[in-house]
């Protein structure tokens, strides 16, 4: 699941859930609500999350195994990205 990719990766670079919770802008109970899945996580959280940690939506989402990215468009392409998500939660 895509929560646990981004789990793995907080906790990888050793920050804590408050940590994350400060870099979305939002409490912390309301990103725990969201690691532990009761809640969908906004698309401008995974954009940003995707931007702190350096990894590709594609990645998140297991569209591909490769991590590299590089931050063109810092606001990435939200549309696009949207649509992306649209399919995914399809499936």
């Amino acid at each position: 699941m895509y929560i646990d990719k981004l789990k793995n990766l907080r906790e990888r670079i050793g920050i804590t859930q408050q940590e994350s919770a400060d870099l979305l802008g939002i409490v912390k109970s309301q990103y725990c609500i969201y690691e532990k899945e009761y809640a969908t996580i906004p698309i401008k959280h995974l954009l940003t999350l995707c931007n702190y940690y350096k990894v590709s939506l594609d990645y998140i989402f297991s569209f591909t195994d490769n991590k590299e990215y590089k931050v063109i468009n810092p606001d990435g392409d939200k549309k696009i990205s949207s649509l992306r998500l649209k399919d995914f939660r399809i499936c």
